[in-house]
C-alpha cells in the first residue's frame, strides 16, 4: 500500500476520533484534544484497518500524525519482509 494512501487513511481516523475538521501533519495528538483513551481507540482503529499492532510506548516521545504514519508504514513493511 502506498504511503500517501496510508497517510490519508490515518489522517481521517485522527479527524474522526478527535472530532476535528482537519489536522496538521506535525501537531501533537494531545495538543489537538487527544487523551489516553482516544489514543487507544486510534491505535485499535489502525490495527483494524492495516492489520498492524502499534504499541502505546512507541508514542510517548512523539505523537504527531507524521510519527504515527511512519510507525505504521514501518510495521507494514516489517510484515512484508
Amino acid at each position: 500500500m502506498e504511503e500517501k494512501i496510508i497517510e490519508e487513511c490515518i489522517k481521517k481516523l485522527w479527524i474522526d476520533i478527535l472530532e476535528l475538521d482537519n489536522v496538521d501533519f506535525e501537531t501533537d495528538f494531545y495538543d489537538l484534544g487527544g487523551n489516553s483513551l482516544k489514543l487507544v481507540l486510534l491505535l485499535s482503529a489502525i490495527d483494524d484497518q492495516f492489520d498492524v499492532e502499534l504499541d502505546v510506548a512507541d508514542f510517548i516521545e512523539e505523537l504527531s500524525l507524521k510519527h504515527v504514519v511512519e510507525e505504521t508504514v514501518s510495521k507494514i513493511n516489517d510484515k512484508k519482509s
